[in-house]
């Protein structure tokens, strides 16, 4: 079982390897995305879990895990992790990358988050952090629900307003492949659209604000332990003081919360 370390060279070659390996299956902005996501220290991303209390636990799902960055470091600190992705090659990438770092407890699976493949009362702990407003996110809650055991708990965050705002006035991690703006003006669009018929986002977000999500958790059923802006919550007492990636506040309006709920 990996422990949670900061990124060390057997990581950085592992990285690497994955990246040789998967190279024709990835994009630019996949490829970029990969290494900023690995860049050290990931000593960040167990401070994090340590921080909201994921640790622990017998088994744990990385909704929407990405390249497993938060994965690996759940990997170390709980008995068992499950990922889903809804990009097969990601959940390949994570597959192979905890086989590489002798990580025996992982695995990951192709899945939409709002269509999970997994029994009720499944999981302890669901963790999915950024990816919640890119699906239909009051379905995708549902069946968090569902799979969470009675008294597990989720972690998410989400993004009011002001993130879009800030996107589009700041432009950050802009390339040839990412425009800020493109994805503001995309991200509005699906809100009204999600708002009007339900459909599901094929790209970009929906926008969320704190006092609708608190209402649709709490109509779950879920009790909302804490809600903070991103980066803010710590259980651990200051043990495990987290960093944030992003900010809580811009012009005033809401950018990006987190939070942990129970069932």
């Amino acid at each position: 079982m990996m422990m949670d370390t900061d990124i060390d060279d057997a990581t950085a070659r592992g990285v690497a390897r994955c990246l040789r390996a998967f190279a024709d299956q990835l994009g630019p902005r996949d490829k970029a995305l990969f290494e900023r996501v690995y860049t050290p220290p990931l000593s960040r991303y167990g401070d994090r879990l340590q921080a909201i209390g994921f640790t622990g636990m017998d088994r744990v799902l990385d909704a929407c895990c990405g390249f497993g960055q938060w994965t690996l470091r759940l990997a170390g600190l709980n008995r068992r992790v499950d990922g889903c992705d809804i990009a097969q090659v990601r959940a390949d990438i994570v597959n192979a990358l905890a086989r590489d770092l002798g990580a025996d407890n992982v695995e990951a699976v192709r899945s939409r988050l709002e269509t999970l493949p997994y029994e009720d009362d499944t999981f302890d702990g669901v963790f999915c952090y950024v990816s919640l407003p890119c699906t239909p996110w009051k379905e995708s809650l549902a069946e968090i629900y569902r799979v969470l055991k009675p008294g597990g708990r989720v972690y998410f965050t989400a993004n009011g307003l002001g993130y879009f705002i800030q996107q589009w006035m700041e432009e950050p991690h802009k390339t040839v492949h990412r425009s800020p703006r493109f994805f503001t003006a995309l991200t509005l669009q699906n809100t009204l659209e999600y708002e009007k018929s339900g459909k599901s986002p094929d790209m970009g977000q929906i926008v969320i604000e704190r006092d609708e999500m608190r209402a649709h958790l709490e109509a779950l059923g879920f009790t909302v332990a804490a809600m903070e802006d991103e980066g803010r919550i710590d259980l651990s007492g200051g043990a495990h003081p987290p960093v944030s990636f992003f900010p809580g506040q811009y012009h005033g309006l809401t950018c990006c919360y987190e939070v942990v709920a129970v069932k």
